[in-house]
């Protein structure tokens, strides 16, 4: 076995490898449209992918993408790992070496000005993996469980909201907004290079809250592959009782999602979130988006997971909730 960079012919093996079905109950899976390089920038810079290899074919890989953070309230790049995948075929005596060696491929890609660790989540569902990656694996880097994350699912739909989009003139407002307080962590940074997506509330040059839309659909999508059993036999029932969450769509369908994060409100504001949450929904209904995801902290439903730091131990003084938004 091999691990190494990949090579142009190998773009179709490893997009059928990053779209295999993950997780149980909730089976979903992971789709790139636009292609390898296009649908990877969505997790973010700098990004670095182990292939595994065995006899000229791809049996495995890994993706490691940086992005842009505050960290003990200063500037930092934080590498965050994902889409690590191995191949039906590979036997679980092999796989601890394919990740030992993805691992290792991935951190020879960190800079000297990102933090010493990385970043990574699990699903709460997915327990094979979580004892697999934790248990302490020959050359495998430590996983530090940071605690929980909830992905909320909102429905798209027309409402009454208050909100607008972002001009020029907020964007010193937007900055000050985004920045963090002291008991938050790993909040991502952002230079408003661009305001596409971004909406807010409040006068022009002094918006008091804001949060960014983001619709993914041409470069990363969900496919949702199958139900917990009960939800599957009784879907186009739950999906007339008015439970607030969005219709359960059919195994096999895609879920048409946008991206919901950056939620800030100024101190004292927060009641501005709601409506502005509820205009995000009614932009998200006219862009064509049937579902819109944003992470939280826990006390949401359906889809829980755990924050797990990959490497050096690390102490984290504060709240991850906010970093959840953009990873």
């Amino acid at each position: 076995m091999l691990v190494g960079e990949p090579c142009p012919d190998d773009e179709a093996a490893l997009l059928e490898l990053i779209a295999q079905p993950v997780g149980a109950p909730w089976t979903t899976a992971c789709e790139l449209p636009a292609g390898l390089q296009a649908g990877l920038a969505t997790y973010g810079e700098r990004v670095a992918i182990a292939v595994a290899r065995a006899h000229g074919r791809v049996i495995g890989c890994g993706v490691r993408a940086v992005r842009p953070v505050w960290w003990e309230g200063r500037p930092a790049w934080l590498g965050y790992r994902t889409l690590l995948r191995c191949a039906p075929t590979v036997s679980p005596w092999r796989l601890p070496a394919l990740l030992a060696a993805c691992h290792a491929h991935l951190e020879a890609a960190r800079a000297p000005d990102e933090l010493p660790w990385d970043l990574t989540s699990i699903l709460a569902d997915n327990r094979p993996a979580r004892r697999l990656l934790t248990r302490g694996l020959p050359g495998v880097p430590a996983y530090q469980e940071l605690g929980p994350m909830v992905a909320r699912l909102l429905p798209a739909r027309g409402g009454t909201g208050d909100g607008r989009p972002a001009v020029a003139a907020d964007r010193d407002a937007l900055t000050a907004l985004l920045m963090p307080r002291a008991d938050e962590q790993l909040l991502p940074r952002t230079d408003l290079a661009s305001l596409a997506g971004w909406l807010v509330q409040g006068p022009v040059g002094a918006p008091q809250a804001c949060l960014r839309l983001t619709d993914q659909r041409g470069r990363r999508r969900a496919r949702l592959v199958a139900l917990p059993v009960a939800l599957r036999r009784c879907r186009l029932l739950v999906n007339l009782l008015p439970t607030g969450f969005p219709a359960l769509p059919a195994p096999g369908a895609r879920l048409d999602e946008g991206f919901l994060d950056h939620v800030r409100a100024a101190p004292g504001q927060d009641g501005l979130l709601p409506g502005l949450v509820r205009h995000a929904m009614t932009c998200a209904r006219a862009a064509g988006l049937r579902v819109v995801v944003t992470m939280c902290a826990p006390g949401g439903r359906p889809v829980a997971a755990n924050w797990y730091a990959v490497g050096v131990p690390v102490v984290v003084h504060g709240r991850l909730d906010q970093a959840a938004a953009s990873l």
